[in-house]
């Protein structure tokens, strides 16, 4: 039985109870208590209100998969569904994705060998993701943990078999490999794809038949009859070196990313990998998905490029060599920049927050965005901040104060937790402390026209690339960004309190402090006498009226006094029991 919990006492109860009296059995064992649907604001839908969503609306504008594939991942246990046409709209983008890829890999399906065998770890990586989806799928329908069935199969649609698997075998498809490759590799995407549809067909069952019915490798008359997938084996060990090979080139995008270079740029990769043999087998699949020019590998030991952006993994270290592809000094300058315009949102969402009176009097939904927008901005500025670091590190004496290189045999890193600038002192050579304590706060910065000394100048402090460096970690780190933000923000300050005095004064609200100061207390002593004014224009005018006036404003008071004594005898005649008259009519009289 599935329904709401808001009727479970008015129909579910009687449903039981009706069936053990007149039927002498249990209707059912089982009720699945489904979540609330309600509008995008969380309120329950009302004609009244003129909140209600129309399904047949939603299905002929995105779809009836799209529509159903939200509701069933979005029906998490113990929460109601916010449902809004931006999340069914995302889905329908995820349907596209589903007939895209088919198509790619339908159209590269020329030759398809049913008895082909999996030839690279690449095809073996995405079958034992597949029947891992498959076994974590069963899993979650059994529990009726319809949310995660359907969020599994979404991440290993678009992340795994989209992102990765139809683009790691595309050099195979398209000729570079040998003829058995790519066999192997049309089997493997054959497969997983024909096994997703049938994982996907109970939420999203229309566009699931229509391409499976297009398969080659399709068994039986339509996909509603097609047998569940399955438990099967796995492949652990293509699985952990895959893991390795996404998270370095990962690592490598991230990095490209934080230092603002645009995707379709080529750059150069310097790769120190504990296993240099692993990697290399995988140098094609980052000059294919990292887009690199080059990719040169070295061994952990190796010293590592100056004015580079690193990403450490436990496995290998991603170098980004930064030499020619920015110009350091503009990069900086737009990062604090940046800085300075996210700490001042920041810190207004901040002061916002922090007032119980908004809190307690804004609607719900209201203080979640700005709580999750107080979250975002602070995100950035941690990611604005380390670039920072990166580039007036590189930008300076081209010392690297924060090392990377993972303690003893790299092991004890964790995945993609740092990254930073690269120096290039040997592992076995100690460190070898500062040669000049840190700048106060208050000392301006150095000049931007000031040119970084050339790549042959060693740093101050050791012989060898990237001496003088501390192995303080990451508090160090910390601390260091957190004081290169705050003198950011001083400086851009500085800069506008400078164009700020440069402006004309006689602009309105544009002078300095003082003249401001002058200018509200000039106001101040000017706002007495305009209101005094009235008042002895109005006295002056009233004393030329003449007498007349002044006869009716005698009678006035005499008839309120008169009004007053009245008042005074009723008290007394109340008493006596007299009836009372108004004193005015007696003076009338």
């Amino acid at each position: 039985m599935e329904t709401g919990f808001d009727i479970l006492f008015f129909w579910v109860a009687r449903m039981a109870m009706l069936g053990l009296h007149f039927m002498g059995e249990v209707p059912f064992r089982t009720v699945f208590l489904h979540a609330m649907v309600r509008d995008e604001k969380g309120e329950k839908m009302s004609k009244t209100r003129g909140n209600v969503i129309d399904p047949l609306d939603l299905t002929a504008r995105y779809g009836a998969d799209a529509l159903r594939f939200t509701l069933a991942s979005m029906a998490g246990q113990g929460r109601d569904i916010k449902l809004s046409t931006e999340r069914i709209a995302g889905h329908r983008a995820f349907a596209n994705k589903i007939w895209n890829a088919a198509r790619f890999v339908l159209m590269n399906a020329e030759g398809y060998d049913p008895q082909a065998r999996p030839a690279s770890v690449y095809d073996r990586w995405i079958l034992s993701r597949f029947q891992r989806c498959a076994d974590e799928t069963r899993a979650s329908l059994e529990q009726f943990q319809l949310s995660d069935a359907a969020n599994g199969i979404y991440r290993f649609v678009w992340n795994e078999l989209c992102d990765w698997a139809i683009e790691l075998s595309k050099p195979a498809l398209y000729g570079e490999k040998t003829p058995q490759e790519r066999a192997g590799a049309q089997t493997a995407l054959l497969t997983a794809l024909e096994g997703a549809l049938r994982l996907l067909h109970p939420f999203m069952p229309f566009v699931t038949e229509e391409i499976w019915q297009r398969l080659p490798n399709r068994s039986g008359r339509t996909i509603m009859l097609a047998p569940f997938p399955g438990p099967g084996s796995r492949d652990e060990e293509a699985e952990r070196e895959m893991d390795a090979i996404s998270r370095a080139i990962d690592g490598a995008r991230s990095v490209r990313g934080e230092v603002n270079l645009p995707p379709n740029q080529k750059i150069p990769l310097v790769l120190f990998a504990k296993d240099r043999e692993l990697f290399q087998r995988h140098e094609r699949a980052f000059q294919h998905l990292a887009n690199a020019s080059e990719v040169t590998l070295r061994g952990f030991d190796e010293p590592r490029p100056r004015q580079a952006a690193v990403h450490v993994e436990p496995e290998v270290e991603v170098h980004l060599p930064l030499a020619g592809l920015i110009d350091f000094a503009a990069e900086s300058a737009r990062v604090e920049k940046e800085i300075a315009r996210t700490e001042a949102e920041l810190q207004g969402l901040r002061k916002r927050l922090d007032n119980a009176g908004f809190v307690a009097r804004a609607p719900r939904e209201v203080v979640e965005k700005d709580r999750s927008r107080a979250d975002e901005l602070a995100g950035k500025r941690e990611k604005l901040a380390r670039h920072l670091a990166r580039v007036t590190s590189v930008e300076g004496p081209m010392e690297d104060k924060y090392p990377q290189q993972p303690k003893g045999d790299g092991s004890s890193g964790e995945q993609g937790s740092s990254s930073g600038t690269s120096g290039g002192q040997p592992k076995s050579q100690p460190p070898q402390p500062k040669s000049q304590p840190p700048q106060p706060k208050s000392q301006p910065p150095q000049p931007r026209s000031q040119p970084p000394p050339p790549r042959s100048q060693p740093p101050a402090g050791g012989e060898g690339m990237g001496g003088g460096r501390e192995t303080s970690g990451m508090p160090e780190l910390a601390r260091d960004v957190e004081k290169m933000a705050e003198r950011a923000v001083e400086r851009v300050k500085s800069i506008a309190r400078g164009l700020m005095e440069k402006l004309p004064a006689d602009l309105p609200g544009m002078g300095n402090e003082s003249e401001a100061e002058g200018a509200r207390a000039r106001a101040r002593k000017r706002a007495p006498a305009r209101r005094a004014k009235p008042k002895k224009a109005k006295k002056a005018k009233g004393s030329t009226k003449g007498p007349a006036k002044a006869a009716r404003g005698a009678r006035k008071s005499a008839r309120s006094a008169g009004s007053r004594k009245g008042k005074a005898g009723k008290g007394g005649r109340a008493k006596s029991g007299a009836k009372r008259r108004p004193a005015s009519r007696k003076g009338k009289k």
